[in-house]
């Protein structure tokens, strides 16, 4: 690699604040993309002219994306934005990282929602069934023809974004306010703790890899069982859970109820052992310690 700079986009999000601390902590020069006037860097990357001028000053030697456009239901109702933000702009990284000839690493993150049915799901069983992860899978199929590694993965935890909460974070923050909420049973995923995973996403970015790999825990759990696992270890008062099925909700878009992915290709590519569902929720458990 030319330099250790690292431009990361989506970096002011929930997973980029943890990640880019870390990438910052390790030595690495961090230029942060995000939409909004106040960021490092906030050129529109769905224009190409423009991104290719940002991307020739900084000369970055990582890209690491993690911009999209994840209100699953908004992306239902507007698929043009859900298009734009979630593959187009790939189509101009990709425009790019062509022309550089593999002078810059591009890291993606996706999501386990490109899947449904009977888990658990090896990359090449992809089934999306709404605007959300059918537009996640197109804009991997863009990015994946400039050898790129794609990391399809979801995640919980203590985020560091106060006006942006995670599954847990908002969980604990109902149980707080001593409000009712409503958790779902029948909808299953394997997700690892933010720290977690982006530390693995430091450990895996070096490697001469490429190709889609699932990236989570080696069980899989529902989302309301996870978050009253939590409860129970935090010793909660949980009476105003209520526990339901998706089918139940109001949500416009639907929902998958199986994400459950297999990660054993992660595991015997990279020679990483992937954590217990177990030892994740005891490392969510321990970061809310004392909050409540």
């Amino acid at each position: 690699m030319l330099n250790n700079k690292i431009l990361v986009t989506g970096a002011y999000g929930l997973l980029g604040t943890t990640l880019c601390k870390k990438l910052e902590n390790k030595g690495y020069n961090v230029i942060k993309h995000g939409r909004k006037i106040n960021r490092d860097e906030n050129f529109k990357i769905n224009n190409f002219k423009l991104l290719r001028k940002n991307l020739n000053r900084i000369q970055p030697s990582y890209i690491i994306n993690l911009a999209a456009f994840t209100d699953v239901d908004k992306c239902e109702k507007d698929i043009s934005k859900a298009f734009e933000l979630n593959v187009k702009f790939l189509e101009n990284f990709n425009k790019y990282l062509l022309k550089k000839k593999n002078k810059c690493r591009f890291i993606h993150i996706s999501t386990d929602q490109v899947y449904s049915g009977p888990g658990p799901h090896q990359e090449k069983n992809v089934n999306p069934i709404n605007n959300y992860g059918l537009t996640k899978f197109l804009g991997e199929l863009i990015i994946t023809h400039n050898d790129a590694l794609i990391i399809r993965t979801n995640f919980v935890g203590k985020t560091q974004r106060e006006n942006r909460l995670s599954l847990t974070d908002w969980f604990l923050k109902n149980i707080k306010e001593k409000r009712k909420i409503t958790l779902y049973n029948d909808i299953y995923f394997n997700p690892l703790e933010i720290n977690y995973l982006a530390v693995l996403i430091l450990k895996i970015m070096n490697k001469k890899v490429t190709g889609t790999f699932n990236l989570g825990s080696r069980q899989g759990i529902s989302k309301a069982n996870l978050l009253m696992k939590i409860g129970k270890n935090l010793k909660l008062n949980t009476k105003k859970c209520k526990i339901s099925k998706m089918k139940a909700s109001k949500k416009k878009a639907k929902r998958p109820k199986n994400m459950i992915m297999n990660c054993k290709k992660f595991e015997k590519v990279f020679k990483i052992k992937l954590p217990s569902l177990q030892d994740q929720i005891m490392r969510i458990s321990k970061n809310y310690q004392g909050e409540i």
